[in-house]
């Protein structure tokens, strides 16, 4: 799936910035009348256009981010990591762009809040903590057992 793409109601230059040699960073390359620019920080706006602005004061509007969304999001399959991938079930795929049409709006500098609940983590992991501590108790009761079994024989 694509996560960028060209936002073609606006003249975008993908080819605005480049590295140069050894130096780091990127440097504006072409000439529009304004200084030479160093590249300071890209940021993401609400609407998904990826911006990247420069020391000389100017900034430029490289990508706007795409947005999906399904018919039936319990259909989508888990992939882990808080990835997810189209089954199916999921139903119909739309497209659409940040903030239009109910497709929620884009946050940067902004974390995820955490899908976990550490209480029923945790005790999930005590029980199978426990559930180990007992098989290992009952194989080396077995083995205890086998050892008095093979003392008595002889």
């Amino acid at each position: 799936s694509r996560i960028f793409r060209f936002d073609a109601s606006r003249t975008l230059n993908t080819r605005a910035t480049t590295n140069v040699g050894d130096v780091p960073g990127a440097i504006y390359a072409s000439h529009d009348g304004y200084a030479e620019g160093h590249l300071l920080y890209m940021d993401v706006t609400q609407g998904g256009i990826v911006r990247a602005t420069y020391n000389n004061g100017q900034s430029q509007d490289l990508y706007q981010v795409v947005l999906y969304r399904f018919t039936s999001q319990d259909g989508l399959r888990n992939e882990g990591n808080n990835h997810y991938s189209a089954t199916p079930e999921a139903g119909q795929i739309q497209e659409g762009l940040p903030g239009q049409e109910n497709f929620g709006t884009i946050e940067d500098y902004s974390l995820e809040q955490s899908n976990v609940d550490y209480a029923r983590e945790f005790s999930h992991m005590i029980i199978i903590q426990r559930g180990f501590q007992m098989n290992s108790k009952v194989i080396t009761t077995s083995d205890t057992m086998l050892q008095r079994a093979l003392e008595l024989k002889r």
